[in-house]
């Protein structure tokens, strides 16, 4: 495990192996500038130092603007080893892992108005490591790839495909609203509004994803083959049920989103592929890993941290590498459609199903659906749409009066602002 420790005024709070404390005295009358905190982390035998907020050491801290400080955060500011290096030459002193982090507040779990004590701080950072297996990261998104890094096989990580092709075709936002009229607030008296748990991570779940090279192709459509289809829609069996927006239009898009439009009953001719000639489930011991934590985390004491771990996989996919810099091994957007593509596919499963109850969708966001129904909430609901905290299931939002709906006006905005008045 890391080496942990906490700054405070004239003292550095160690956590040791055996998840004690020890208490050491430092100097820290006479801080002007960042070499004199990473000398004291040495000193104390630190890997990872966090400057207390609301201390001597924290006001100093903010008046520094050290010119080799690169990564600033939002209200936090990070200094790993490679930013650290002019300090640590400074101090003639070769020390690899060292990082020092300044931030404004400290906060575990739900938001507070005080910091958490040293000691609960320490300990918290700690049980990442411990419930996680990687060490605590400065940021979470570095967390999550050290464990993606950990559960994937190298010879997997590396692609040999150009993805030129996934950056240029992204998948398309599918969200829609529409607003609902006088007629249907007096047949339809209810809206109700459910939300997807995690619905990005939920499609990491048994989720095919594309390994090996991949080779440009005119054939009939497999859904073996993962990768993009660029196809020509014939027939759009959602157009005549209401929904402001299809699951498809013309053009590329991902094997599962192809996959779902032929089984919803669209008719389509395909184009031209670009598809690799293997298929893995590289994600899915990252998937167990993660959601195995969420599970044991019973008291949501990380539930906040587990979930920027998640969301912030998602957008480190998409990084394409700027001209003149190296490729990173994580750098699949191939991945990532797959992920979007197998969401927006959750998501329309719900719609058809809520549609086949006699519920009317006017409403569809990432992960939320808002729906008209003649029902309430609990008999509105098919079967296979479930209610519960698991991931990938649907909680219950809110339920409104249709009419209340139907007086918002025409603007997602403005559906979102009536919802957000609930509760």
């Amino acid at each position: 495990m890391l080496k942990y420790g906490v700054l405070l005024d004239n003292s550095v709070l160690r956590l040791l192996p055996d998840m004690s404390y020890e208490l050491l005295e430092v100097s820290t009358d006479k801080l002007t500038n960042l070499a004199d905190y990473v000398a004291i982390a040495i000193t104390c035998q630190l890997d990872q130092m966090w400057i207390y907020p609301m201390t001597e050491a924290s006001n100093a801290f903010e008046n520094y603007t050290d010119d080799f400080v690169k990564c600033p955060l939002p209200r936090k500011f990070v200094y790993p080893y490679s930013d650290l290096q002019p300090a640590l030459q400074i101090t003639n002193i070769y020390y690899q892992t060292l990082t020092i982090v300044f931030s404004e507040y400290i906060v575990i779990g739900e938001k507070v108005n005080k910091p958490v004590s040293p000691e609960g701080f320490l300990k918290y950072i700690a049980g990442i490591e411990i419930l996680l297996g990687v060490p605590f990261q400065y940021d979470t998104q570095s967390i999550g790839r050290m464990i993606l890094e950990k559960t994937i096989p190298d010879r997997l990580k590396w692609s040999p495909c150009n993805m030129r092709l996934f950056y240029e075709n992204v998948v398309k936002d599918r969200s829609f609203y529409r607003s609902i009229t006088e007629e249907e607030a007096i047949e339809y008296p209810y809206f109700h509004m459910i939300d997807m748990n995690a619905a990005y991570f939920a499609a990491c779940n048994a989720l095919p994803v594309g390994i090996g090279k991949c080779a440009h192709m005119f054939t009939p459509f497999d859904y073996h083959l993962q990768g993009l289809w660029n196809v020509k829609i014939l027939h759009d069996p959602l157009e005549t049920t209401g929904l402001p927006l299809g699951l498809l239009d013309s053009g590329w898009h991902p094997t599962c989103l192809v996959s779902t439009a032929y089984a919803c009953g669209y008719k389509m001719d395909v184009l031209e592929s670009y598809v690799f000639n293997d298929t893995s489930y590289i994600l899915q011991e990252w998937y167990d890993k993660i959601e195995h934590c969420m599970t044991i985390d019973t008291n949501g004491m990380y539930k906040e941290t587990l979930k920027y771990i998640r969301n912030g996989f998602l957008g480190m996919l998409k990084k394409e590498p700027s001209k003149g810099q190296k490729k990173k091994w994580y750098s699949r957007p191939d991945i990532r459609s797959a992920l979007v593509g197998q969401s927006i596919c959750s998501m329309y499963t719900a719609i058809v199903r809520l549609m086949m109850k006699g519920n009317i969708v006017t409403y569809m966001n990432t992960d939320s659906l808002g729906f008209l129904s003649r029902e309430t909430f609990e008999l509105s609901l098919p079967d296979k749409v479930c209610i519960s905290k698991n991931v990938g299931d649907f909680k219950h939002v809110c339920t409104l009066s249709s009419l209340d709906v139907l007086n918002v006006g025409n603007t997602k905005s403005e559906l979102k602002v009536l919802i957000g008045g609930i509760g």
